[in-house]
């Protein structure tokens, strides 16, 4: 689960950050999908 923080930065946790291969600057867009919502790297 991320946490978003006062001013909205969403922080990616270290697992979800090294599977999907962030690093930073990189833009992620945020899909909803029926019921819940995704993260995917742009």
């Amino acid at each position: 689960m991320s946490k978003v923080t006062a001013k909205y930065p969403i922080t990616l946790p270290v697992k979800v950050r090294n599977e999907l291969g962030t690093v930073p600057g990189a833009e992620v867009e945020i899909v909803k999908k029926g019921t819940k919502s995704e993260n995917c790297l742009s």
